[in-house]
């Protein structure tokens, strides 16, 4: 009886240890995760150390896993920080090498969404708000070009907006993609970042869904049968804005397929370098053995939260980025054969979202003359 009563209370200490490590190790997994994807605001926006990881792997291959690995790393600021001091002692080149991936990957999204933004313009929108698109794209396009005589279109560039913007769109300093590392990465080049527009993944707002589908009725979308009707602007636009719509059919007419073209070899290049980011992380944050793997799975850091959090979001991004290319390449297709005045406004939406110059296309100061009556006529209906 005697011997049974000590192995039972032998038995009843190993399981109240057992139970006990099984707790702690528990308790250790939820407090790491609960720090790790602690929510954190960064200027304007709430982030995670996950994103904020993410977005620095994009431009470069810093930091590497092992700077937020550390174990005297145990909040979400502290694992921010850590990125931040790693993208501070980046050596120059590596510095410019990343400005120039910052400015790929966003020019590359933004022109996405541009050239499938006249869907959203043509199935939403009005003859007003397509004028004012229209105008702020060759605002932009032109920003670089000396107009002497023209003083509508230097005030309006001067003062960095249309006298009548499309509500929610407009040219901001630096996309949502960056936000958080901006400050450490330098000076940026700006893009744009429409709202339904999320730059981090190329998402295109609600038109994901059948995307493809709009894009190839893209010419049918802007002709008159369905009410869009170039032919009768001047109620909704006035005179200077139906001539700017209608000197969209003379840009469309120097738009050749091969410029139109450009948008999907930028976009190639930005899928192929997102796809190169998430196996380079892959690769880096694999196990080196059993012991590491059980330590993750039972006694995680911070850190390695982070890491799989990171790698699961850059896994997302991907998916975002095959997503909204195969829309473009439908978009573009169904840009080739349609109406010339068609291929002018995307082309015109598309300058208006990435800097002057990103890509090949026609000299866009000939229609400097129906810019500047179009945004003189606006001026003066608004005083």
């Amino acid at each position: 009886m005697e011997t049974a009563l000590i192995i039972f209370g032998v038995l009843a200490v190993m399981a109240a240890l057992a139970g006990g490590a099984a707790l702690s190790v528990l308790v250790h997994r939820a407090v790491v995760t609960y720090r790790a994807r602690r929510p954190i605001t960064m200027g304007e926006r709430s982030t995670t150390p996950a994103e904020v990881f993410w977005e620095a792997r994009e431009l470069s291959e810093s930091p590497h896993v092992r700077a937020i690995a550390r174990r005297d790393i145990g909040t979400s600021e502290q694992a921010v920080l850590a990125v931040q001091e790693t993208l501070a002692s980046l050596p120059p080149n590596h510095r410019a090498d990343a400005r120039l991936q910052h400015e790929l990957l966003s020019s590359a999204r933004a022109a996405r969404a541009s050239t499938t933004d006249g869907v959203r313009l043509a199935e939403q929108g009005s003859p007003r708000e397509l004028a004012a698109g229209v105008s702020e794209g060759l605002l932009n396009a032109l920003s670089q070009t000396a107009l002497p005589g023209r003083p509508a279109i230097t005030a309006a560039l001067e003062s960095g907006r249309t006298a009548q913007a499309i509500p929610g769109t407009g040219i901001e300093a630096v996309d949502r993609a960056v936000r958080s590392v901006q400050g450490w990465l330098g000076t940026y080049v700006p893009v744009a970042a429409r709202p339904g527009f999320n730059a981090l993944g190329g998402t295109v707002g609600q038109l994901t869904s059948g995307l493809g589908a709009m894009a190839r009725d893209l010419a049918q979308s802007f002709s008159s049968s369905t009410g869009f009707d170039f032919g009768a602007l001047g109620t909704s636009t006035g005179p200077a804005g139906s001539r700017l719509l209608r000197s969209m059919d003379d840009l469309g007419q120097q738009v050749s397929p091969a410029m139109l073209h450009q948008l999907v070899e930028r976009s190639d290049e930005a899928v192929a370098h997102v796809t190169a980011c998430v196996d380079q992380l892959e690769r880096e944050f694999r196990p080196a053995g059993r012991r590491e793997t059980w330590r993750r799975t039972y006694w995680p850091s911070l850190g390695d939260v982070v890491a799989q959090d990171a790698l699961v979001h850059g896994r997302q991004v991907l998916v975002r980025e095959n997503e909204t290319h195969r829309a473009l390449q439908d978009a573009v297709r169904s840009l080739d054969l349609a109406e010339a005045r068609v291929r002018g406004t995307a082309w015109a939406l598309v300058q208006r979202d990435v800097r002057p110059g990103t890509f090949v296309g026609p000299d866009l100061a000939s229609f400097a003359g129906q810019l500047e009556d179009y945004v003189s006529e606006q001026r003066r209906s608004s005083r």
